[in-house]
């Protein structure tokens, strides 16, 4: 890599995609976050059920890398939403802020409330499940409270997040970043590259000071488990701010890693794979575990997006862009499934045959979820974001591209 290479990687400035109006589309990111969901699945009937004494081959699963890494596929998560919320910013006619925030509500929201309201009802027949060991005993196990749904809806206060539907702890943050991210873009955007990476590194710092100044929340879905929500939300800004970052650099580094040999990209690969799958056991602060496990996923979603490389090519097989396109609805839906599968079928089928079930139950009832609920949230997010923009477009005419970033 020539220093001309890397002054470009460092200082180029900013792109925008040539087409109006519009944005790129990459179907290997929708994979890739199909991909990381199927973990999170996985991950979660594993820790379910490793009190009931599986069968060897289900211990195993926690053995094989990447395939049951939840956590780290969240902060994948993180990552790709910086990245893609960034795209429209770097068009020739980039989105208002009102449009940007309809669009998604309807994108995120909306689905989220149509599943907490299954898995609430889901509590409210089934709660109490003392008998299904630690793990499986959480979501439901105490009956619904008008109260925690009323927190629940509005993203507020220091609240079990971990109740009725486990994995929707995540979408607590997302939102949260959601409002404010014009803010983070805007860093990415208009600072140096070497800037805005330290202020993304500084984030997850500043979330250790407010941990330490504020005192631990011992969440009441997982008791010991130390969640400070609010200070979780300044660290995992840092994640988005570094997607937008590889945004915004994408076209150098995506041509800078398809210049490199065989034998570096292998290299490469191997640093992000441990960055990604083994951050906990490097000598680094607990804080920026997963700004490390970041660097690793970046790297892939960069890797990903080569043109005519092995990971583009197999993210481009159809049974996993299907898994891409059912991704979200997949995370909102399984823990719900996983908890009605084991209460129909505990103790009365082999683990296997539990796994193989829930495996079929959760992707039937995400491409379901996805037809009936989610992409018709997204249609009316857009068609919204569209009138908006409309009756905005007369003063955005008169004014500069670069007036119409977020502000």
């Amino acid at each position: 890599m020539t220093s001309q290479d890397l002054r470009r990687l460092v200082f180029h400035p900013l792109q925008r995609d040539e087409q109006k109006g519009t944005q790129a589309h990459f179907v290997e990111l929708d994979s890739l976050r199909g991909l990381a969901a199927m973990s999170v699945l996985l991950l979660h009937f594993l820790e379910g059920w490793l009190e009931a004494s599986p069968p060897h081959f289900v211990r195993y699963l926690g053995y094989i890398p990447l395939l049951t890494n939840g956590s780290a596929a969240v902060v994948l998560f993180f990552v790709l939403s910086g990245f893609v919320l960034t795209l429209p910013q770097m068009a020739s006619r980039p989105q208002s802020y009102p449009a940007y925030v309809i669009r998604r509500i309807c994108r995120i929201y909306l689905p989220y409330l149509a599943a907490l309201a299954l898995a609430v009802l889901g509590c409210w027949r089934f709660h109490g499940l003392e008998k299904y060991g630690t793990q499986l005993n959480m979501p439901w196990r105490n009956p619904p409270s008008a109260h925690l749904i009323a927190e629940h809806l509005a993203f507020l206060g220091r609240y079990d997040v971990y109740a009725y539907d486990s994995p929707i702890w995540s979408l607590v943050h997302e939102m949260r970043i959601s409002l404010i991210f014009p803010v983070l873009c805007l860093i990415s955007l208009r600072l140096r590259a070497w800037l805005a990476f330290l202020i993304a590194l500084t984030l997850p710092v500043l979330d250790r000071i407010i941990e330490r100044f504020s005192g631990p929340y011992l969440g009441a879905g997982y008791p010991g488990v130390q969640s400070v929500f609010w200070s979780y939300t300044v660290g995992f800004c840092g994640i988005f701010l570094l997607g937008s970052l590889l945004a915004r650099y994408r076209q150098p580094i995506i041509a800078w890693l398809a210049r490199l040999s065989a034998l570096t990209l292998s290299a490469l690969s191997l640093v992000a794979f441990v960055f990604y799958q083994y951050a906990s056991l490097l000598h680094i602060p607990r804080f920026l575990w997963d700004f490390t496990v970041g660097l690793g996923a970046g790297y892939f979603v960069m890797l990903a997006l080569v043109p005519n490389g092995w990971l583009s090519r197999l993210l481009h097989l159809g049974p996993i862009r299907w898994l891409g396109s059912i991704s979200y609805s997949l995370y909102l839906l399984h823990v719900p499934v996983l908890l009605v599968v084991s209460i129909v079928l505990y103790r009365k089928v082999p683990v296997g045959v539990m796994l193989a079930t829930f495996l079929v139950l959760s992707l039937l009832a995400a491409a379901a979820f996805h037809r009936w609920i989610e992409l018709p949230s997204i249609r009316l997010g857009r068609a919204l974001a569209h009138r908006i923009q409309r009756r905005m477009e007369p003063s955005a005419n008169e004014a500069s591209p670069d007036a119409m970033l977020p502000t």
